[in-house]
């Protein structure tokens, strides 16, 4: 009897439920207008034929694994809790077709694009090596966004008199469980590249994701806050507290491809600078979009950072005093503070030059990505990821 099912008390016997519903991390698209969607798709889907395969699978080994099917059999009990976990897997299910697992193609993409045009056997192996680095890039990814799952079981049996406590209980436990077998299984796939220096770089992403995370504040329907002191309240802040958690894994394993191609020297900090902008830019774009749609939240995803850690919400807070003009937009309610997004998101949609400023470090961060790019040989891989990069930050 494996650990899941000692743990979840059942044993398995498919593996069908956890594939239905492993779509539990973050769709990369959601919220975004429906130009922005389709020029993502068509950027995506060039992409991937330059690589050679679809990659909105690259990590399908580890969830059709027995120990993940243990806990998918268990994730229809929490259908009707307000449990986070069941939240993110029904918003996936409802926009499965914006699943693209984008971090893995932009590093094979850029696996490609420096590798030797030879064609001889050093060249594939590199590219094998640089292709279990992507799946194991995805694992992480989704490790951390189905960590995410968890919540406390105290705010929303406060909320919902008719959740059970030992419902939200296991549904906590599952979102530890399954976020921490994939961790597992990319810690493997990573000692197995016999690369210290790769190793080193991909433990410090998963270190300042662990910090990130844990700063930021959840969204969803019900979004409770601690404390303002850690939040971002400068664009300063926000771009370091968003590269920990989201920049810093694309940004070390680009460079960690390159690491692998043995050219370092040439295309290292290149590499690096292009993963974190590209991040950067894409992260401003979404709030910025997410501001003009007036919904905050779209309601389809849980993973979402709450709407007080948006770009133009923080370079508001910035031209206005910082906490003092953010408080204005919480409810005191103990121990904790309830965000009122209606009431902040029309504040700051009103701001003109808070909008303009996010627009302005979206650009910037888009067109660092870009030139970070032209340092790369020209060939169609470096067009593709200019043409990513576009899709993903807004041209």
């Amino acid at each position: 009897m494996n650990v899941a099912t000692r743990l979840l008390g059942r044993k398995p016997n498919s593996c069908s439920c956890w594939l239905k519903c492993s779509y539990s991390f973050q769709s990369i698209t959601n919220g975004l207008t429906k130009d922005s969607n389709q020029a993502i798709n068509k950027a995506v889907y060039d992409a991937e034929k330059i690589v050679g395969f679809p990659t909105s699978f690259l990590s399908l080994r580890a969830l059709l694994s027995n120990e993940l099917s243990a806990v998918a059999l268990h994730l229809r009990k929490l259908v009707r809790t307000n449990h986070p976990l069941i939240k993110t897997a029904r918003g996936m299910l409802f926009d499965s077709k914006h699943n693209v697992q984008v971090r893995g193609l932009v590093v094979l993409l850029l696996s490609k694009a420096i590798a030797d045009k030879d064609g001889g056997i050093e060249a594939s192996e590199i590219y094998s090596r640089q292709r279990s680095l992507a799946e194991l890039t995805e694992l992480i990814h989704t490790a951390f966004l189905i960590h995410r799952g968890l919540v406390d079981v105290e705010t929303l049996l406060k909320v919902d008199s008719k959740n059970s406590r030992g419902e939200l209980e296991l549904g906590n436990k599952m979102a530890v469980l399954s976020g921490d077998f994939l961790l597992a299984n990319a810690c493997v796939a990573l000692s197995e590249l016999k690369n210290s220096k790769v190793v080193d770089l991909m433990s410090s992403s998963i270190s300042d994701m662990s910090h990130g995370f844990f700063v930021l504040p959840e969204s969803g329907e019900f979004s409770h806050i601690t404390s303002l002191e850690d939040l971002p309240m400068s664009l300063t802040q926000w771009r370091d507290i968003m590269y920990l958690a989201h920049g810093s894994l694309l940004s070390n394993a680009c460079r960690a491809s390159v690491e692998l191609a043995g050219k370092s020297v040439e295309y290292g900090n290149t590499a690096s600078e292009f993963g974190k902008h590209l991040i950067l830019a894409q992260l401003a774009n979404f709030d910025l979009q997410r501001v003009n749609n007036g919904n905050g939240n779209n309601g389809q995803n849980h993973n979402f950072l709450s709407e007080i850690c948006m770009l133009p919400v923080v370079l508001a807070a910035e031209q206005n005093n910082g906490q003092k003009w953010m408080e204005q937009f919480l409810e005191n309610e103990g121990n904790e503070y309830k965000l009122c997004k209606d009431k902040l998101l029309t504040s700051v949609k009103q701001n003109t030059k808070a909008m303009e400023d996010a627009d302005q470090t979206r650009k910037c961060h888009r067109n660092l990505a870009l030139q970070s790019l032209s340092e790369l040989p020209l060939c169609e891989e470096r067009t593709s990821l200019e043409l990513l990069t576009n899709a993903f930050a807004g041209s």
